[in-house]
């Protein structure tokens, strides 16, 4: 065990016993029997799967490591292969009784359409209005209840677990007599 306080160390990592990277850390101030954290200069490129890691202290304040026997930690680390962007997640609920759902897809759909390879699109038909979708399932009503849909046409985002309301706006234009439809993510 060290007696003195460290003022300098040089760390070194290896992966796989491939090449050797070093960090020299200076202006240090840690005292006997104490800890410090560290972050080393030399970014790693592990080939993809698992890779054993090793990290060992070279060098105290100027002069090999006393005792090497207790200055080295190994672990494993994995490198991924494929990293998958998320995309936002549409969920609409609708019903084919809804007499206003048409109108509300006239809008909705044409704007997913544009943005197909950018989003995800999940319908859930509801059992409302009566009589009732005759597609109606058990999973529509799970994610009804849990968005607390008390009506259709009811759109839902979601994204990286945040959820957002989706609202559609008219705005009626009166020196042209046309009624502009805007969709709005809150």
């Amino acid at each position: 065990m060290g007696s003195d306080t460290i003022h300098s160390a040089v760390i070194d990592w290896q992966i796989n016993n491939g090449t050797v990277h070093s960090t020299a850390i200076n202006n240090l101030n840690v005292p006997p029997l104490l800890s410090f954290s560290f972050t080393c200069t030399d970014l790693m490129d592990p080939p993809i799967g698992m890779n054993n890691l090793v990290v060992w202290i070279r060098e105290i304040n100027g002069a090999p490591d006393a005792d090497p026997s207790n200055d080295t930690l190994s672990t494993q680390v994995q490198m991924v292969c494929l990293h998958v962007a998320r995309k936002p997640l549409f969920e609409e609920f609708t019903s084919s009784t809804c007499f206003i759902c048409p109108a509300f897809d006239d809008l909705f759909q044409p704007w997913c359409a544009s943005h197909e390879n950018d989003i995800t699109l999940v319908k859930y038909q509801m059992y409302w209005p009566s009589p009732g979708d005759p597609y109606y399932t058990a999973e529509g009503g799970v994610r009804k209840r849990y968005y607390n849909v008390g009506g259709v046409p009811r759109p839902a985002f979601s994204l990286n677990g945040l959820h957002k309301g989706i609202y559609i706006l008219k705005i009626a234009r009166k020196d042209r007599g046309v009624i502009q439809k805007k969709i709005v993510v809150q």
